[in-house]
């Protein structure tokens, strides 16, 4: 608890607070876009684009504006961690692990 309290002193919060609120009217404008040309859009996308927004700038300091480039190296990295696939190496060793454990029994 020590180690985390001063990242959510209040001067710190105040400060995440801009940067929040600039996302914020990033993704209204965004909205207000699609809405004023009939464009159908993905909401998962646009939220998923404001949420790494907010993280990237007030963890890391890091200006991604993934809503307007999905292309940013960080926003690709995200999506392929966050990928689920029962083919990937990952899940495949983790379930023969799991199985040789239950075997040993």
């Amino acid at each position: 608890r020590s180690a985390i309290t001063p990242t959510f002193s209040s001067g710190k919060l105040k400060q995440m607070t801009v940067h929040i609120e600039r996302c914020a009217d990033m993704l209204v404008s965004r909205l207000a876009e699609n809405e004023s040309t009939g464009t159908v859009f993905n909401v998962k996308e646009l939220a998923g684009g404001y949420t790494m927004d907010v993280i990237s700038g007030t963890a890391f300091g890091v200006d991604v504006d993934s809503m307007n480039n999905p292309d940013h190296p960080l926003v690709k990295s995200a999506k392929a961690f966050f990928e689920f696939s029962l083919f990937n190496p990952l899940i495949v060793m983790l379930c023969e692990y799991v199985f040789i454990i239950s075997q040993m029994r």
